[in-house]
């Protein structure tokens, strides 16, 4: 009996001692699986902070460029020949509004404290603020437009002046046929690029930042006339050149001056 006691109070003894043991294994496992959720959950925060922070850093780029690049622009729009003062007016003020939302759309970023929405609002900059593209084509067209003007004009009265020495030589007995074929096909360039550039800015003018993206096509084919009239000035120019060249050869005292600004 006694030893019965004794087998029996052992098994207890090691019943207890091993649902202790297996208790404190399983606290522990829970304290570890406690641990590393924790350490992932950190990890994860730390990495979205991350993004977080170098989204906003891009965004703050892009925001700060395309606010200097509209800057720029009103500054250009102050030397538009072709445009009204109204028209100007009203495109300074337009451009001032979209610098306005942007600048407080970066206040936005700055404060945003949740990767989702930071996103969105990431994605604003260009949906949003779609007349930033459109004012950057048109505005640069139209410079491009304006200083076309210029140098046609320029080399449009040069023609009128080589025409007239043309005209002094033949009565002088000179044989003018090669000038005048040279005359000619100058003057078909500068009148295809004046045709060009009159089309060219009666498009770009009937445009606005509300039809964006949609004017995107009439924008691409202002731009297409533009690279045509580049082409055309620049074979009047030459053109005026060879007709120089054989003015010289007749008198040199009659050359007059070829220039294009």
């Amino acid at each position: 009996m006694k030893i019965l006691s004794i087998i029996i109070a052992f098994t207890l003894l090691f019943v207890f001692t091993s649902s202790s043991f297996a208790q404190g294994t399983s606290l522990n496992n829970s304290l570890r699986k406690a641990s590393n959720s924790a350490q992932k959950e950190a990890a994860m925060t730390k990495t979205q902070e991350t993004r977080m922070e170098n989204l906003r850093e891009r965004a703050y780029k892009e925001i700060d460029r395309r606010i200097a690049s509209l800057e720029k622009l009103i500054g250009r729009l102050s030397q538009m020949k072709r445009l009204s003062q109204d028209q100007i007016d009203g495109y300074k003020d337009e451009i001032g509004i979209n610098i306005e939302g942007l600048t407080a759309l970066r206040g936005k970023i700055a404060s945003d404290t949740d990767l989702t929405t930071l996103q969105a609002d990431v994605k604003l900059i260009v949906s949003g603020y779609r007349i930033y593209a459109f004012f950057i084509q048109y505005i640069n067209l139209n410079a491009a437009f304006d200083r076309a003007y210029t140098v046609y004009n320029n080399i449009n009265t040069v023609y009128a002046k080589l025409a007239a020495r043309i005209d002094e030589a033949k009565a002088n007995g000179e044989d003018v046929t090669i000038l005048t074929t040279y005359l000619t096909d100058m003057n078909t360039k500068l009148t295809d690029a004046k045709s060009l550039l009159d089309s060219g800015l009666a498009e770009l003018s009937g445009l606005s930042a509300s039809g964006y993206p949609d004017n995107k096509a009439n924008l691409e084919s202002a731009r297409t006339k533009l690279r045509t009239i580049h082409q055309d000035i620049k074979a009047a120019y030459q053109l005026a050149r060879k007709i120089i060249q054989g003015l010289k050869a007749f008198n040199k005292n009659t050359t007059p001056q070829v220039t294009v600004q």
